[in-house]
């Protein structure tokens, strides 16, 4: 497996932050390289995957790509099909390479192209090997002005794996620069205290900064199963590695996401400072230790066991050592490390997970069998290993959504603070300790607002579709179909809300369902396919009264930007990023890191350790960034936004 790093997406959440994706990098290479993520915004991206923003010091970059046509046919074509002396060439040169580590692999062509005429889908691959300079060519098919899809890619044990992915085709006319980062290889076993190996173990690089760890993971591996890892890391730099015990859940497979829902209950993660050089492999041998398992049962309040409850360790000290959303470590003043993890009860609702003997956790609760949604803070307990915790969660509540005495499916429920969906039946399982408010919505009904008590835990109660709500149809009028987009509003006597509306191409307009009143609405991007991604916010007053209101809107189309911003060592730094449009209005907003459910900064502020997507979306035009990278100094950048398509200002420092 390759090395990896800047990187790999990774969540934060209020339990466990994210990060090691030692693991995560698995499940990009086990998946289709070629097929980009269904809704993905990214128009012309070089992956999240380590070569990211990997350019020369003070270098910039920004691509525009084209939209992605349905394809209902499909055709393979052979890479030297259709080639004549007289066709295009792609010439490609990498630069970064290293004269202490020579790149020793093909780099690999993609190429997915559509006929209009034909509805047909045309596939060309291809390879070549740079030479010593880094140079090599592709001839390019006939058919290479309809491609719709480029993509190269390769693994070079000596770099961060290179993967390249641009909406349309690349101007053959121009030399196409991949710029590569060289890294340091680090390998060895992962056994335990009586020299087996521990297969399934995943190794995470963090580097050291002020002494100390930091978030995110900069390279990963997984132990194969004599115990053995590999991986490639920034050179020169100070690491921490933490190899961590997860469970086989498929013997002799590498591990993805999925399969890591279990860490080891019986042995401990452990740590090592290392510093890797290039052209040198380092070797760095893990012994995990025995671990103290914290045990323990949840029960329903009646005395059953809970059965398939997720349970979670939480740790109060901080910093954390993020892995993924469901796992992080924290090394104790001993010396130790303690693993955050989480496990899932049996049919006894009993559950096992690592601990240190002696180091009191929380123990929590953090989701339910089935479908029951727990509308409070999760149950909790304090619990010190060897010592067992026993944790008492509430019956549900079973609501029951009913339109003259029929299930009515998928109703929405709204909780004032939250709401949830009704299931095929339209029935919902909740849990709750305290006093909460809900009722019922679907299409044109409503039912009366209903107050949920303590006391009707383990029973069922019905809500009837009564009031009747008026329906406004919205029409987005433009050359791009609108499929989605989120309607907020808010009446003039104060009640406000907001929905996420969907359609397919064969759907009519969106229908939104409101009392009588007078309202403003503000209709904006609401996520999946790229016009509901791009859509520019754009605001009515409306008058909803007895009868069916129709309200059409312009569908105006925005785009956003990313910012790669690394030091010599491929390092992803922090810094601000103040930006300004053509009138000299400043626009600055958030960014969030590239990651799943990414951490978000203060506005303005680029955070360390990823790739920063711009939160807003912005007019189509010219913008004017100014950063300020702190000890790396200041860049000034002038950016173009176009419609529907994410721009990438790349800068290496």
């Amino acid at each position: 497996m390759g090395p990896m790093y800047p990187p790999p997406a990774r969540r934060a959440t209020p339990i466990v932050l994210a990060g090691i994706l030692a693991l995560a990098v698995v499940a990009w290479i086990t998946r289709d390289l070629w097929e980009p993520p269904v809704g993905s915004p990214t128009v012309a991206r070089q992956e999240a995957d380590p070569t990211s923003g990997l350019t020369q010091a003070g270098d910039s970059a920004v691509q525009r790509g084209t939209t992605i046509p349905s394809r209902p046919s499909e055709s393979r074509v052979a890479a030297d099909a259709g080639q004549s002396p007289a066709e295009p060439v792609l010439h490609v040169r990498l630069r970064g390479l290293h004269p202490k580590a020579p790149w020793t692999t093909t780099l690999r062509l993609r190429l997915d192209g559509y006929d209009e005429t034909a509805r047909q889908r045309h596939v060309h691959d291809d390879e070549a090997t740079p030479d010593a300079d880094g140079r090599c060519s592709f001839p390019l098919p006939t058919w290479y002005q309809a491609v719709t899809q480029t993509r190269l890619e390769a693994r070079d044990p000596n770099y961060v794996r290179l993967l390249r992915h641009v909406e349309g085709i690349i101007d053959p006319a121009h030399e196409l620069l991949l710029d590569v980062q060289v890294v340091a290889i680090i390998e060895g076993r992962v056994v335990d205290k009586d020299g087996r190996p521990v297969p399934g173990a995943g190794i995470g690089a963090f580097a050291i900064r002020d002494g100390e760890p930091t978030d995110p993971v900069l390279a990963g591996d997984t132990a194969k199963d004599d115990g053995r890892y590999r991986l490639g890391a920034p050179p020169d730099v100070p690491l921490l590695l933490v190899a961590l015990p997860f469970k086989e859940t498929r013997p002799g497979r590498y591990k993805t996401p999925q399969d890591l829902r279990a860490m080891r209950s019986d042995l401990l993660p452990v740590t090592k400072r290392v510093s890797g050089a290039i052209g040198v492999v380092g070797t760095e041998d893990f012994v995990l230790p025995d671990a103290t398992p914290i045990t323990g049962v949840v029960r329903w309040q009646n005395g059953r066991p809970v059965e398939n409850a997720t349970v979670i360790v939480l740790s109060r000290p901080d910093p954390l050592l993020r892995i993924s959303d469901s796992y992080a470590v924290h090394v104790l003043p001993s010396g130790a490390v303690l693993p955050l993890a989480q496990a899932d009860t049996d049919q006894q609702g009993q559950f096992r997970l690592p601990g240190v003997e002696g180091a009191a956790v929380d123990v929590s609760v953090r989701s339910l069998p089935g479908d029951a949604v727990l509308l409070e803070d999760f149950p909790t307990r304090r619990c010190t290993p060897p010592r067992p915790v026993e944790l008492t969660v509430t019956l549900p509540i079973t609501l029951r959504v009913r339109n003259a005495g029929a299930a009515a499916p998928h109703a929405e429920l709204d909780f004032e603070r939250t709401t949830a969906r009704a299931g095929d039946d339209g029935e919902l399982a909740v849990v709750t300790t305290r006093p909460v408010r809900v009722r019922a919505t679907r299409e044109g009904l409503q039912s009366p607002w209903i107050t949920l008590l303590p006391e009707s835990a383990g029973t069922a109660i019905d809500l009837e579709l009564r009031a009747a709500l008026t329906e406004v149809a919205i029409e987005f009028e433009g050359e791009f179909r609108v499929r989605n987009t989120t309607i907020a509003w808010r009446s003039d006597d104060g009640r406000e809300g907001r929905e996420h509306l969907v359609r397919d191409d064969n759907s009519g307009p969106f229908r939104l369902f409101l009392p009588p009143g007078r309202y403003h609405l503000s209709a904006g991007p609401g996520g999946g396919e790229r016009n509901g991604i791009f859509l520019l916010p754009v605001e009515r007053d409306v008058e909803v009264g007895q009868a069916p209101r129709q309200l059409t809107l312009p569908a105006l189309f925005g785009g956003r930007f990313t910012v790669h911003a690394t030091d010599s060592s491929g390092l992803y730094i922090g810094g601000t990023c103040r930006v300004v449009d053509a009138s000299g209005k400043d626009v600055t907003d958030r960014f969030t890191v590239q990651a799943e459910g990414g951490d978000i900064g203060a506005p303005g502020e680029l955070l360390p350790g990823s790739p920063n997507d711009f939160t807003a979306i912005l007019p189509a035009g010219e913008y004017l960034l100014t950063f300020d990278f702190r000890d790396h100094g200041a860049r000034e950048h002038r950016l173009v936004i176009r419609p529907r398509e994410v721009a990438e200002v790349r800068v290496r420092l």
